[in-house]
């Protein structure tokens, strides 16, 4: 579990759902998938990856051309 988001979870316990918008690869949806295992009990996580880009990145700069 990343540092970063087990501080900001400890931080604020109104949170009640996660939203991932990691890679869309091998690497990021095999994070995703972990991270939401180890916190299904506590939250409600949504896996949300790109499914036509590699990142989110990507899919904003094809939407900006539109």
């Amino acid at each position: 579990m990343p540092i970063s988001l087990k501080s900001f979870l400890s931080r604020n316990p109104n949170i009640k759902t996660i939203v991932f918008h990691l890679d869309n690869d091998e690497v990021g949806t095999s994070a995703a998938t972990y991270m939401m295992n180890r916190l299904k009990n506590k939250y409600h996580c949504i896996d949300q990856h790109p499914t036509k880009y590699k990142d989110v990145n990507e899919e904003l700069q094809e939407m900006k051309k539109v």
